[in-house]
C-alpha cells in the first residue's frame, strides 16, 4: 500500500508540474475556465461532464481491438464523479458498470456491473487539474491492474484515455468525443 500511495503523490507531482504551465486564453472560453478552477475558483460546468462516444478509427489498442460501442456518461458534483460506461465487444459481450467516486481522497470505490449489481474492482480517483485526471485500478483480490489518463482536449470537445500497464507499457489509447 506504501509503495501505491508513493506511486499516486508521484504521478499527481509530475502531471501538475507538466500540466500546470501558463498559457494565455481568451476570457469567457472553455479553456479559460480551467485555469481559474485550478486556482481553487469552480468553472460553471465540468469540462468532463456530459455523454461521449469512443471514435474506434482514433483509438488503439495493443492487443485485440476497441469495444464496437463504448458510450460514456461523465457527471462531476462536489468533487465526485458519477460515471457510467455501456460498452459492446468485438466477441458481442455487452456490459454496463459504473463508480461514483470522490476525487484526490485517497480511497478506494466499488467499480459495480450493473447487470449484477456486483464490484468487479476498485478504483482511486486523482484530479490534478480541470483537464487531467488519473484512476488507479485494482481487481477484486486487491491487486493493482494499471492506471488510466483521461486528458481532455483544450477546446472540451473530446478527450483521450491511455491505459498504462503495471510494466509502464501502454496498453491502450482510446479517443472519445461527444455525440
Amino acid at each position: 500500500m506504501k509503495r501505491l500511495a508513493l506511486v499516486v503523490a508521484a504521478v499527481a507531482a509530475v502531471s501538475a508540474a507538466i500540466y500546470s504551465r501558463p498559457v494565455v486564453r481568451a476570457q469567457g472560453s472553455e479553456a479559460a475556465k480551467a485555469p481559474a478552477a485550478a486556482a481553487g475558483q469552480a468553472p460553471a460546468e465540468d469540462l468532463f461532464n456530459g455523454q461521449w462516444k469512443i471514435n474506434r478509427s482514433k483509438s488503439r489498442v495493443a492487443k485485440g481491438e476497441s469495444p464496437l460501442k463504448e458510450d460514456i456518461t461523465i457527471r462531476v458534483e462536489d468533487g465526485i464523479e458519477h460515471y457510467m460506461v455501456d460498452v459492446a465487444t468485438a466477441d458481442n459481450v455487452a456490459t454496463k458498470n459504473k463508480v461514483d467516486a470522490k476525487f484526490n481522497d485517497g480511497k478506494w470505490y466499488p467499480y459495480t456491473n450493473m447487470t449484477t449489481g456486483k464490484s468487479t474492482s476498485q478504483v482511486m480517483m486523482i484530479r490534478v487539474d480541470p483537464r487531467t485526471e488519473y484512476r488507479f485500478m485494482k481487481n477484486a483480490a486487491g491487486q493493482s491492474t494499471g492506471v488510466l489518463m483521461r486528458r481532455m482536449a483544450e477546446d472540451g470537445k473530446s478527450y483521450t484515455s491511455t491505459m498504462m500497464t503495471l510494466e509502464g507499457e501502454i496498453s491502450l489509447v482510446r479517443y472519445f468525443e461527444r455525440p
